[in-house]
């Protein structure tokens, strides 16, 4: 067990590091008739086509969907010594889900995509929330560890 409190920060790190890199990968699948699919960063941040029109726009939920993660192992690291980093990497994780679970809500959100165009996650947020929920069994286990233990 002491093992587990000693290097669970490195874990914490690598789960959160993973978390944030799926933002490099496929994210959204746009529907309505055709398809159009959309990488992390075009999905995040906006993309336009080579005339200077905006195709996707800015989304701030997606944005802290892949920045939790990252940010739960900064803490993880930085506070690898308290109880208190532990829970706090617990809660970011948790956050995440959330948001990496409300991913294609946000997109259509900040897009402006009407209810007909079906809108699906790719494998991007889906490998984000698995990671995010890898994280938060072990930032759990460790609270849990610290908090009752005898």
């Amino acid at each position: 067990m002491k093992a587990l409190k000693k290097w669970a920060w490195v874990g914490l790190a690598a789960l959160g590091l993973l978390g944030f890199i799926m933002i490099f990968l496929p994210a959204v699948r746009a529907e309505l008739g055709l398809s159009a699919e959309y990488g992390g960063l075009k999905a995040v941040f906006g993309s336009k086509d080579d005339h200077g029109n905006v195709i996707t726009k800015f989304n701030f939920l997606g944005l802290l969907a892949f920045m939790l993660p990252l940010a739960a192992a900064v803490v993880a690291v930085v506070l690898r010594e308290h109880k208190l980093g532990n829970l706090i990497s617990c809660c970011l994780f948790l956050l995440a889900i959330v948001f990496f679970a409300l991913f294609g809500v946000g997109f259509r959100g900040a897009n402006d995509i009407n209810s007909m165009v079906e809108v699906s996650l790719l494998v991007g947020p889906i490998l984000g929330i698995v990671f995010s929920v890898l994280g938060l069994g072990l930032a759990g286990t460790v609270v849990a560890l610290d908090y009752f233990k005898k």
